[in-house]
Protein backbone atom coordinates (compact mmCIF):
# COMPACT_ATOMS: atom_id res chain seq x y z
CA UNK A 1 0.00 0.00 0.00
CA UNK A 2 2.83 2.35 0.92
CA UNK A 3 4.55 1.61 -2.40
CA UNK A 4 1.34 2.42 -4.32
CA UNK A 5 0.95 5.74 -2.49
CA UNK A 6 4.57 6.60 -3.14
CA UNK A 7 4.16 5.85 -6.84
CA UNK A 8 1.00 7.95 -7.00
CA UNK A 9 2.70 10.84 -5.22
CA UNK A 10 5.66 10.62 -7.59
CA UNK A 11 3.28 10.75 -10.60
CA UNK A 12 1.51 13.80 -9.18
CA UNK A 13 4.82 15.56 -8.55
CA UNK A 14 5.99 14.70 -12.06
CA UNK A 15 2.78 16.17 -13.54
CA UNK A 16 3.23 19.27 -11.41
CA UNK A 17 6.78 19.68 -12.66
CA UNK A 18 5.48 19.65 -16.23
CA UNK A 19 2.44 21.89 -15.97
CA UNK A 20 3.11 24.03 -12.90
CA UNK A 21 6.70 25.26 -13.08
CA UNK A 22 8.26 26.85 -10.01
CA UNK A 23 8.54 30.45 -11.16
CA UNK A 24 9.79 33.40 -9.16
CA UNK A 25 7.04 35.82 -8.15
CA UNK A 26 6.09 38.04 -11.10
CA UNK A 27 7.29 41.62 -10.89
CA UNK A 28 8.58 42.51 -14.33
CA UNK A 29 5.12 42.77 -15.89
CA UNK A 30 1.54 43.70 -15.05
CA UNK A 31 -1.44 42.94 -17.27
CA UNK A 32 -4.73 44.74 -17.77
CA UNK A 33 -7.70 43.10 -19.50
CA UNK A 34 -10.22 45.69 -20.68
CA UNK A 35 -13.62 44.01 -21.09
CA UNK A 36 -15.13 47.10 -22.74
CA UNK A 37 -12.64 47.24 -25.62
CA UNK A 38 -11.46 43.61 -25.63
CA UNK A 39 -7.84 44.63 -25.32
CA UNK A 40 -5.06 43.16 -23.20
CA UNK A 41 -2.35 45.65 -22.27
CA UNK A 42 1.00 44.52 -20.87
CA UNK A 43 2.84 46.95 -18.61
CA UNK A 44 6.59 46.52 -18.21
CA UNK A 45 8.57 47.66 -15.19
CA UNK A 46 11.00 50.45 -16.00
CA UNK A 47 14.38 51.25 -14.45
CA UNK A 48 12.62 53.74 -12.16
CA UNK A 49 10.38 51.03 -10.74
CA UNK A 50 7.26 52.37 -12.47
CA UNK A 51 5.20 50.32 -14.94
CA UNK A 52 4.70 51.53 -18.50
CA UNK A 53 2.48 50.09 -21.28
CA UNK A 54 4.74 48.14 -23.65
CA UNK A 55 2.45 46.01 -25.84
CA UNK A 56 -1.23 45.36 -26.48
CA UNK A 57 -3.19 42.36 -27.77
CA UNK A 58 -6.66 42.13 -29.27
CA UNK A 59 -8.72 39.62 -27.30
CA UNK A 60 -12.17 38.18 -26.71
CA UNK A 61 -13.54 38.33 -23.17
CA UNK A 62 -16.66 36.64 -21.82
CA UNK A 63 -20.02 37.06 -23.51
CA UNK A 64 -23.10 38.27 -21.57
CA UNK A 65 -23.93 35.68 -18.96
CA UNK A 66 -20.38 34.29 -19.05
CA UNK A 67 -18.45 37.47 -18.30
CA UNK A 68 -14.76 37.39 -17.49
CA UNK A 69 -14.73 38.28 -13.77
CA UNK A 70 -13.66 41.83 -12.95
CA UNK A 71 -11.08 42.46 -10.28
CA UNK A 72 -7.40 42.03 -9.56
CA UNK A 73 -5.76 38.61 -9.67
CA UNK A 74 -2.30 37.08 -9.72
CA UNK A 75 -1.22 34.41 -12.19
CA UNK A 76 -1.15 31.04 -10.45
CA UNK A 77 1.80 29.61 -12.33
CA UNK A 78 -0.32 26.90 -13.97
CA UNK A 79 0.36 26.62 -17.71
CA UNK A 80 -0.36 24.04 -20.38
CA UNK A 81 0.41 23.92 -24.09
CA UNK A 82 -3.10 22.52 -24.72
CA UNK A 83 -6.21 22.33 -22.55
CA UNK A 84 -9.59 20.80 -23.37
CA UNK A 85 -12.34 23.33 -22.71
CA UNK A 86 -15.75 22.71 -21.14
CA UNK A 87 -17.42 22.80 -24.57
CA UNK A 88 -15.06 20.15 -25.96
CA UNK A 89 -12.84 22.55 -27.92
CA UNK A 90 -9.14 23.04 -27.20
CA UNK A 91 -7.11 26.12 -26.25
CA UNK A 92 -3.43 26.54 -27.02
CA UNK A 93 -0.77 28.31 -24.90
CA UNK A 94 -2.90 28.39 -21.76
CA UNK A 95 -1.98 30.46 -18.70
CA UNK A 96 -4.26 30.39 -15.66
CA UNK A 97 -5.62 33.67 -14.30
CA UNK A 98 -7.83 32.08 -11.61
CA UNK A 99 -9.89 28.92 -11.43
CA UNK A 100 -11.33 28.09 -14.84
CA UNK A 101 -10.37 31.48 -16.29
CA UNK A 102 -7.34 31.42 -18.57
CA UNK A 103 -5.45 33.31 -21.20
CA UNK A 104 -5.39 31.09 -24.29
CA UNK A 105 -5.60 31.13 -28.08
CA UNK A 106 -8.74 31.09 -30.16
CA UNK A 107 -10.11 27.55 -29.93
CA UNK A 108 -9.44 24.42 -31.97
CA UNK A 109 -11.43 21.25 -32.57
CA UNK A 110 -8.47 19.13 -31.41
CA UNK A 111 -5.10 19.57 -29.73
CA UNK A 112 -3.66 20.24 -33.17
CA UNK A 113 -2.55 23.61 -34.56
CA UNK A 114 -4.16 22.81 -37.93
CA UNK A 115 -7.71 22.60 -36.50
CA UNK A 116 -8.41 26.25 -35.69
CA UNK A 117 -12.08 27.23 -35.45
CA UNK A 118 -11.83 30.06 -37.97
CA UNK A 119 -14.90 31.91 -36.69
CA UNK A 120 -13.31 32.23 -33.26
CA UNK A 121 -10.22 33.87 -34.71
CA UNK A 122 -12.40 36.21 -36.77
CA UNK A 123 -14.38 37.11 -33.62
CA UNK A 124 -11.33 38.29 -31.69
CA UNK A 125 -12.13 41.80 -30.53
CA UNK A 126 -15.67 40.82 -29.50
CA UNK A 127 -17.04 39.59 -26.18
CA UNK A 128 -17.87 36.03 -27.22
CA UNK A 129 -15.90 33.66 -24.97
CA UNK A 130 -17.17 31.55 -22.09
CA UNK A 131 -15.17 33.70 -19.68
CA UNK A 132 -11.58 33.02 -20.65
CA UNK A 133 -9.48 35.64 -22.44
CA UNK A 134 -8.90 34.43 -26.00
CA UNK A 135 -5.95 35.79 -27.97
CA UNK A 136 -4.11 35.33 -31.23
CA UNK A 137 -1.80 32.32 -30.92
CA UNK A 138 1.38 34.43 -30.94
CA UNK A 139 0.00 36.72 -28.23
CA UNK A 140 -1.13 33.81 -26.07
CA UNK A 141 2.33 32.30 -26.51
CA UNK A 142 3.97 35.57 -25.46
CA UNK A 143 2.09 35.53 -22.15
CA UNK A 144 2.75 31.78 -21.82
CA UNK A 145 6.51 32.34 -22.33
CA UNK A 146 7.00 35.57 -20.40
CA UNK A 147 4.42 36.01 -17.65
CA UNK A 148 4.92 33.76 -14.68
CA UNK A 149 3.51 33.10 -11.23
CA UNK A 150 2.51 36.25 -9.36
CA UNK A 151 2.08 38.60 -12.35
CA UNK A 152 -0.85 40.90 -11.55
CA UNK A 153 -3.86 40.74 -13.87
CA UNK A 154 -6.46 43.52 -13.57
CA UNK A 155 -9.76 42.93 -15.35
CA UNK A 156 -11.43 46.31 -15.86
CA UNK A 157 -14.00 48.22 -17.88
CA UNK A 158 -12.43 51.33 -19.40
CA UNK A 159 -13.39 53.45 -22.40
CA UNK A 160 -9.89 53.59 -23.87
CA UNK A 161 -6.52 51.82 -23.82
CA UNK A 162 -3.01 53.30 -23.78
CA UNK A 163 -1.93 51.27 -26.84
CA UNK A 164 -3.96 50.21 -29.85
CA UNK A 165 -3.51 46.47 -30.46
CA UNK A 166 -2.81 44.95 -33.85
CA UNK A 167 -4.76 42.03 -35.20
CA UNK A 168 -2.79 40.18 -37.84
CA UNK A 169 -5.77 40.13 -40.17
CA UNK A 170 -9.32 41.22 -39.44
CA UNK A 171 -10.90 38.06 -40.83
CA UNK A 172 -9.41 35.05 -42.61
CA UNK A 173 -10.56 35.15 -46.27
CA UNK A 174 -12.14 32.02 -47.73
CA UNK A 175 -9.27 31.35 -50.13
CA UNK A 176 -6.56 31.46 -47.45
CA UNK A 177 -5.56 28.70 -44.98
CA UNK A 178 -8.75 28.45 -42.93
CA UNK A 179 -7.76 26.24 -40.01
CA UNK A 180 -4.50 27.84 -38.94
CA UNK A 181 -4.04 30.92 -36.78
CA UNK A 182 -2.04 33.30 -39.03
CA UNK A 183 0.22 34.21 -36.09
CA UNK A 184 0.97 30.67 -34.93
CA UNK A 185 4.77 30.13 -34.96
CA UNK A 186 4.37 26.41 -35.72
CA UNK A 187 6.88 25.35 -38.40
CA UNK A 188 4.12 23.83 -40.56
CA UNK A 189 1.90 26.91 -40.56
CA UNK A 190 1.07 27.53 -44.27
CA UNK A 191 0.68 31.26 -43.61
CA UNK A 192 4.48 31.52 -43.38
CA UNK A 193 4.84 30.72 -47.08
CA UNK A 194 2.55 33.64 -47.90
CA UNK A 195 4.65 36.29 -46.18
CA UNK A 196 7.10 37.66 -48.72
CA UNK A 197 6.98 41.04 -46.94
CA UNK A 198 6.17 41.89 -43.33
CA UNK A 199 4.12 44.96 -44.30
CA UNK A 200 1.89 43.18 -46.85
CA UNK A 201 0.04 40.58 -44.85
CA UNK A 202 -1.90 37.69 -46.37
CA UNK A 203 -5.50 38.68 -46.87
CA UNK A 204 -4.79 42.42 -47.04
CA UNK A 205 -5.75 44.38 -50.14
CA UNK A 206 -2.43 44.26 -51.97
CA UNK A 207 -1.19 40.85 -50.86
CA UNK A 208 -2.14 38.77 -53.90
CA UNK A 209 -0.83 41.35 -56.36
CA UNK A 210 2.42 41.93 -54.50
CA UNK A 211 3.01 38.20 -54.06
CA UNK A 212 2.23 37.63 -57.76
CA UNK A 213 4.65 40.31 -58.94
CA UNK A 214 7.40 39.40 -56.47
CA UNK A 215 7.35 35.68 -57.28
CA UNK A 216 7.71 36.47 -61.00
CA UNK A 217 10.42 39.11 -60.56
CA UNK A 218 8.25 42.00 -61.74
CA UNK A 219 8.62 44.02 -58.53
CA UNK A 220 10.98 43.87 -55.56
CA UNK A 221 10.80 45.18 -52.02
CA UNK A 222 12.42 48.26 -50.56
CA UNK A 223 14.73 46.38 -48.18
CA UNK A 224 14.45 45.17 -44.63
CA UNK A 225 11.80 42.63 -45.58
CA UNK A 226 9.32 45.37 -46.51
CA UNK A 227 7.49 46.27 -49.71
CA UNK A 228 6.05 49.67 -48.68
CA UNK A 229 2.68 49.24 -50.44
CA UNK A 230 1.68 52.85 -49.73
CA UNK A 231 4.96 54.27 -50.98
CA UNK A 232 5.03 56.50 -54.05
CA UNK A 233 5.97 55.44 -57.56
CA UNK A 234 8.12 57.31 -60.07
CA UNK A 235 8.02 56.97 -63.85
CA UNK A 236 11.15 54.81 -63.91
CA UNK A 237 9.56 52.30 -61.54
CA UNK A 238 6.46 52.02 -63.72
CA UNK A 239 8.62 51.54 -66.80
CA UNK A 240 10.76 48.89 -65.12
CA UNK A 241 7.76 46.94 -63.83
CA UNK A 242 6.10 46.95 -67.24
CA UNK A 243 9.39 45.98 -68.88
CA UNK A 244 9.90 43.12 -66.44
CA UNK A 245 6.35 41.84 -67.02
CA UNK A 246 6.97 41.95 -70.79
CA UNK A 247 9.88 39.55 -70.39
CA UNK A 248 12.70 42.13 -70.55
CA UNK A 249 13.07 42.13 -74.35
CA UNK A 250 16.39 43.21 -75.80
CA UNK A 251 16.64 46.99 -76.13
CA UNK A 252 19.39 49.12 -77.61
CA UNK A 253 20.10 52.27 -75.63
CA UNK A 254 23.04 54.48 -74.82
CA UNK A 255 21.68 55.11 -71.32
CA UNK A 256 23.53 53.67 -68.33
CA UNK A 257 21.02 54.15 -65.51
CA UNK A 258 19.25 51.20 -63.89
CA UNK A 259 16.05 52.09 -65.72
CA UNK A 260 17.49 53.10 -69.11
CA UNK A 261 16.46 49.96 -70.99
CA UNK A 262 12.99 49.96 -69.45
CA UNK A 263 12.31 53.61 -70.26
CA UNK A 264 13.57 53.16 -73.83
CA UNK A 265 11.37 50.09 -74.27
CA UNK A 266 8.30 51.92 -72.88
CA UNK A 267 8.79 54.76 -75.37
CA UNK A 268 8.13 52.23 -78.11
CA UNK A 269 5.59 50.00 -76.37
CA UNK A 270 3.49 52.87 -74.97
CA UNK A 271 4.37 55.99 -76.97
CA UNK A 272 1.27 57.81 -75.73
CA UNK A 273 2.52 57.74 -72.13
CA UNK A 274 4.87 60.53 -71.21
CA UNK A 275 6.23 59.73 -67.76
CA UNK A 276 9.15 61.53 -66.18
CA UNK A 277 11.52 58.83 -64.89
CA UNK A 278 12.28 60.56 -61.59
CA UNK A 279 8.94 62.19 -60.78
CA UNK A 280 5.97 60.67 -58.99
CA UNK A 281 3.29 59.20 -61.25
CA UNK A 282 -0.35 60.18 -60.85
CA UNK A 283 -3.25 57.91 -61.65
CA UNK A 284 -4.39 60.24 -64.43
CA UNK A 285 -1.11 59.61 -66.26
CA UNK A 286 -2.02 55.93 -66.57
CA UNK A 287 -5.49 56.50 -68.03
CA UNK A 288 -4.44 54.24 -70.88
CA UNK A 289 -4.82 51.27 -68.53
CA UNK A 290 -8.25 52.34 -67.28
CA UNK A 291 -7.29 52.14 -63.62
CA UNK A 292 -9.60 53.34 -60.86
CA UNK A 293 -10.62 56.88 -61.84
CA UNK A 294 -11.50 57.92 -58.30
CA UNK A 295 -9.18 60.70 -57.17
CA UNK A 296 -7.34 60.48 -60.50
CA UNK A 297 -4.94 63.25 -59.45
CA UNK A 298 -3.63 61.17 -56.55
CA UNK A 299 -0.11 59.78 -56.68
CA UNK A 300 0.09 56.10 -57.62
CA UNK A 301 1.26 53.79 -54.83
CA UNK A 302 3.48 50.74 -55.02
CA UNK A 303 0.56 48.52 -54.06
CA UNK A 304 -1.56 49.96 -56.88
CA UNK A 305 1.30 49.43 -59.31
CA UNK A 306 1.42 45.76 -58.28
CA UNK A 307 -2.33 45.46 -58.92
CA UNK A 308 -1.93 47.07 -62.34
CA UNK A 309 0.96 44.81 -63.37
CA UNK A 310 -0.86 41.65 -62.24
CA UNK A 311 -3.98 42.66 -64.14
CA UNK A 312 -2.03 43.42 -67.33
CA UNK A 313 0.00 40.23 -67.10
CA UNK A 314 -3.16 38.16 -66.71
CA UNK A 315 -4.62 39.79 -69.81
Amino acid sequence: MIKRLSALLAAVLLLAAVTIPAFAAGGEYKITVNRSTNVVTVYEKGADGEYYPSRAFVCSTGKPGSETPAGEFALTGYKSKWIRMVDGSYGQYCTQIKGNYLFHSACYTAADASTLITEEYNDLGKSVSLGCVRLQAADAKWIYDNCDWGVTVSVVDEETDPITPEKYIEAIPEDYPAHWDPTDPHKNNPWRALEAFSDVRPGSRYHKAVQYCFERGFLNGVGGGKFSPDGTVCGAMVAQALYNAAGRPDVQTAGTKWYSKAVRWMETAYPEMKLSPEENVRRSELALFKINKEDSDAVLTRGELAELIMELHNG
